[in-house]
């Protein structure tokens, strides 16, 4: 599935979210059908949890007034606005946030990588279990990039931010 593509496809949007505050990122799930915001945290404790809960319930308050002003359930008439988790709601009322348990714990700053495999197993369908293994992701990640950038280079391809800068046109 590509970035791109339009919400009023997909059930699911994910997103990361970095909290600038603890020096950490965590991964959003936004279900539309189950009106829900499931965070993916490889931090945890109360503590950890709270504030996880605090940045994403932001998203939380704006997505559904964004959806609304959008029309964006006109669009998907697969979900009814009026029984299931949409019951007793207002379309503009916060959407439920809910932490994603048995997740595998961060042991040192390695983060991002949970967060990207979090995605990554969300999207093949599969859990990330207890046999975890964040090196593994790591050096997977890591040799990916690498060869990424190698192919970059022999293709001799440039991505958009990394083109020469436009000049600003001065008047004569």
């Amino acid at each position: 599935m590509r970035c791109n593509t339009n919400w009023a496809d997909v059930d699911d949007v994910l997103f990361p979210i970095n909290c600038v505050n603890d020096w950490h990122w965590i991964l959003a799930r936004l279900n539309f059908k189950e009106r829900c915001i499931y965070i993916y945290n490889s931090l945890r404790s109360a503590q950890n949890d709270r504030s996880a809960t605090e940045y994403v319930t932001s998203y939380s308050v704006l997505l559904p007034l964004f959806l609304q002003a959008t029309n964006f359930y006109d669009s998907r008439d697969d979900i009814d606005t009026t029984a299931g988790a949409y019951e007793g709601k207002r379309i503009t009322d916060p959407f439920r946030i809910e932490i994603v348990e048995n997740m595998p714990i961060q042991n040192d700053v390695d983060c991002g990588v949970h967060m990207f495999s979090a995605a990554e197993f969300f999207v093949d369908g599969k859990v990330m279990g207890h046999d975890y293994d964040v090196k593994e992701h790591r050096a997977r990640y890591a040799s990916s990039l690498y060869l990424y950038a190698r192919w970059k280079e022999s293709s001799s391809c440039v991505s958009e931010d990394e083109g020469p800068l436009k000049l600003k046109r001065t008047s004569a």
